[in-house]
């Protein structure tokens, strides 16, 4: 009969010259992945700031220019002559369609 040699957590993590436990953690791989990677981020995150800049900056420049905009955009219900039952409902049929026809 074979004896099944059985492998404990203890047996799989590595430990490092003080004695202590790694967590099966290569230390050397994340420092090397560190590195790499270190320098790529910070260019991505100036980019990524000067491009929040530079939007911000649009917005501002912009702003009063879509305030008109919207502005003109602005539909304006058809008022209709108080008491008249057929140009009430006329107006209500306009406004409910949005549309802007001058009467």
């Amino acid at each position: 009969m074979l004896k099944k040699k059985t492998t404990t957590i203890r047996d799989t993590k590595a430990h490092n010259a003080d004695g202590d436990h790694d967590d099966g953690l290569d230390t050397h791989q994340m420092l090397k992945t560190n590195c790499t990677f270190r320098n790529p981020i910070k260019d991505l995150l100036k980019d990524l700031k000067s491009f929040n800049q530079r939007r911000k900056e649009l917005e501002d420049k912009y702003a009063q220019m879509r305030r008109e905009v919207f502005k003109l955009k602005q539909i304006k219900l058809y008022k209709p002559v108080q008491g008249d039952a057929v140009d009430e409902m006329f107006a209500g049929y306009l406004n409910k369609a949005k549309l802007t026809i001058e009467v």
